[in-house]
């Protein structure tokens, strides 16, 4: 059976992941040096929408805090990445599904539909606070299978992560390593698509 979806991570994939100097920037705001560990311990609930950011914030400083204080220091570090979007502009022109997967929390999945619009051409968008679940977690390659109506084997992901790569070829994903490099990851998928769809028109 041919591959039928790409389906893209967001963050070091279609957007600069700039999370070390947005934490920077998010810390100086709330008037400290560097966020405390309590952010990152709390990374995985957040981004499972199990806890609300307000609450980590004000745990953090010990006062009340807007999580809408940070939206431009999202918008700042986190950029369009034009050569990989084209790229997926390019496969839906073939025909292919695009989808995306990613780790977030709320306000950036709300930054992203406000400001990110390219995100609509996508379908399924699968943010892992929406959907209770992160990856590299088995369930989020299953949902995303089910949002699909696919086959395991119908579906490769890009992702800028090693381990959201191996969980989704352990859900049996074909899955591609993006580097950084948008022409590698081009090349590595035609590659691929050639030998899986081995008629699939160039892209």
């Amino acid at each position: 059976m041919a591959i039928r979806c790409i389906t893209f991570d967001i963050g070091g994939v279609l957007l600069t992941l700039g999370e070390s100097v947005y934490r920077l920037e998010v810390a100086k705001k709330l008037g400290l040096q560097q966020l405390p560990d309590t952010y990152q311990e709390h990374m995985p609930d957040l981004q499972r929408g199990e806890i609300d950011e307000s609450a980590v914030w004000e745990e953090i400083t010990g006062r009340p805090v807007d999580p809408h204080e940070f939206d431009d220091a999202y918008l700042a570090h986190f950029r369009p990445i034009e050569s990989m979007i084209r790229l997926a502009e390019r496969l839906r022109s073939l025909g292919y599904i695009t989808a995306l997967l990613s780790n977030t929390q709320p306000s950036h999945a709300r930054l992203m539909r406000e400001h990110r619009t390219f995100i609509f051409d996508f379908d399924p968008i699968l943010f892992s606070c929406e959907i209770g679940h992160r990856k590299p977690e088995i369930e989020v390659y299953r949902l995303l299978l089910d949002r699909l109506g696919l086959e395991p084997h119908e579906v490769v992901f890009i992702d800028d992560e090693p381990v959201n790569v191996a969980g989704a070829l352990n859900a049996g994903l074909y899955a591609i390593h993006h580097r950084g490099n948008a022409a590698d990851t081009e090349r590595a998928l035609r590659h691929l698509l050639e030998d899986v769809n081995q008629h699939a028109e160039p892209f």
